[in-house]
């Protein structure tokens, strides 16, 4: 059997680029690799090219691990599969920080 192909995370302009598929396979690849030492990291998942329910679990993750050391983490460029992931598990509020800009608004209720 071939080897999977593994994710990137390389530096770019405004924070950090993933590429390459984010799946359960590949995902143990990034556990450890929080990216960014500032107070506030973008991470652009334009270049994703495979998904799953791992990669929201590394992304919340990461941004635990944000969290506890005083930074904000957001990702950006949402694959459509990902978003759909993330309406599923009702993410949207865990994930309130970062521009989900392919998804459908949210309904909010209000209370007469």
């Amino acid at each position: 059997m071939p080897a999977a192909e593994l994710p990137e995370l390389k530096s770019q302009a405004g924070g950090f680029a993933l590429s390459g598929p984010v799946v359960h396979e590949t995902v143990s690849a990034l556990v450890s690799r929080l990216p960014g030492d500032t107070a506030s990291t973008t991470i652009d998942l334009k270049q994703v090219t495979q998904a799953d329910s791992a990669a929201l679990t590394l992304f919340l993750a990461w941004k635990r691990q944000a969290i506890k050391r005083g930074a904000t983490l957001q990702f950006i460029n949402w694959p459509e599969n990902l978003l759909s992931l993330v309406r599923l598990y009702s993410l949207e509020s865990v994930l309130a920080d970062t521009p989900l800009s392919k998804s459908r608004p949210t309904e909010t209720k209000e209370e007469a």
